[in-house]
């Protein structure tokens, strides 16, 4: 299961997997249950979602998700 689902689910801002592809990524309804895990994109419209219901630290720790997966991309293309 994809780390950013995971902590919304942790969170309890998780309903439904349908629910958090439309709301939190923006995405179709059957976005998460695809099974291709967040994208990078989506991971930023969950951020902005987020910060836009003034969850300030779990949109600041999506943030952090999706820079470190970033940087093991950047250690494993090295």
């Amino acid at each position: 299961m994809d780390e950013i689902y995971e902590l919304l689910v942790r969170k309890g801002y998780a309903r439904s997997g349908r629910f958090t592809s439309q709301h939190y990524c923006g995405r179709s309804p059957n976005y998460i249950a695809m099974g291709g895990g967040i994208s990078d994109s989506a991971g930023l419209e969950v951020a902005r979602q987020l910060a836009a219901e003034h969850r300030w630290l779990t949109a600041l720790r999506v943030l952090m998700i999706l820079l470190g997966r970033r940087q093991r991309d950047d250690e494993v293309a090295a």
